[in-house]
């Protein structure tokens, strides 16, 4: 089974930064419902099933992808074992870094990012269904709705506004603070560590990272 040069190079945008379907498709001119139809045929291939796990592919296999985009790759060289042995990001090398050491830090912030996203996404949808049924407890009869009950409402609540928080706001300013930090860095400005770069500072972002520190690789 082989990756035709059009997957190939779908997997190259998405191992540039580009994190999302649209963003594909506008960095390689194609419409979306196009880019879709082919990242469909690439989950097909490897055992993946969206653009994390296929990040973390790309990011094991780029010595696979450094062929030219002619050719296709051959997938009995790659590895496409379970993603449970996940690699860790490469060494912090002394002075600034190479543009290639810069756009692997940006895309593993981006896919940790996402897959707090998506824990995020997952456990909003819990706890509105806990809401649900905690809401028409009390509403059956409000007044004799317990102290622990009403509670039990008001943290819940508070949960489903910190997840909805990382879901609206939170994860997209920290994938535009990434991509800022990587414009910035690659452009010549003076080198600061992605994790001192002021749009990125995990201070500002403490829902997203209860989040990640859930996500491990």
């Amino acid at each position: 089974m082989r990756l035709c040069p059009h997957e190939i190079r779908v997997i190259r945008s998405l191992l540039a930064g580009n994190t999302r379907t649209k963003d594909i498709a506008w960095d390689l001119k194609r419409s979306t419902g196009g880019v879709k139809v082919v990242l469909s045929n690439i989950y097909t291939k490897l055992g993946l099933h969206d653009l994390t796990g296929l990040a973390l592919w790309a990011m094991r296999n780029q010595h696979l992808l450094s062929q030219t985009q002619k050719e296709s790759i051959d997938m009995s060289q790659s590895n496409v074992a379970a993603l449970d042995s996940m690699f860790a990001p490469p060494p912090t090398p002394a002075g600034v870094p190479t543009t290639q050491q810069m756009q692997q830090t940006a895309m593993l912030a981006k896919v940790k990012a996402k897959m707090a996203l998506d824990y995020a996404t997952i456990h909003l949808k819990r706890v509105q269904a806990e809401q649900a049924t905690v809401d028409a407890e009390i509403n059956s009869n409000p007044a004799t709705a317990s102290a622990a009950l009403r509670k039990q409402q008001e943290e819940l609540q508070a949960k489903a506004q910190g997840f909805s928080n990382v879901i609206d706001n939170q994860y997209p300013d920290y994938v535009d603070g990434v991509n800022a930090w990587y414009a910035n860095m690659t452009s010549g400005s003076k080198y600061v560590p992605l994790d001192q770069w002021t749009d990125t500072q995990p201070s500002s972002y403490p829902n997203l990272f209860a989040c990640e520190s859930q996500v491990t690789f």
